[in-house]
């Protein structure tokens, strides 16, 4: 597990010097508040790029966001995992 750990803080250092921000959700948050997934995922979209309106074809959008009001809390962040030090 320790190997995997590193490999996990390479991608990670790799994909921040990239300016690539990192969206982790946990299984059970996807089974139990798929929306508020999707508003997170929706909100990072708009804090990367500014844009608040999609503005391709109609007909190709799968995912409108609902309203905000409403809406189960944002999931939390997974925690980060580190073995237990002896």
């Amino acid at each position: 597990m320790p190997d995997q750990l590193k490999r996990d803080e390479q991608r990670a250092a790799f994909l921040a010097n990239a300016g690539i921000e990192q969206l982790r959700f946990w299984n059970h948050q996807w089974r139990k508040n798929r929306q508020g997934v999707l508003i997170e995922i929706w909100s990072a979209l708009e804090r990367r790029t500014g844009c608040v309106r999609v503005t391709r074809k109609a007909q190709n959008h799968r995912f409108v966001p609902p309203a905000r009001e409403g809406l189960v809390d944002a999931p939390d962040k997974p925690p980060t995992w580190r073995p237990a030090q002896k």
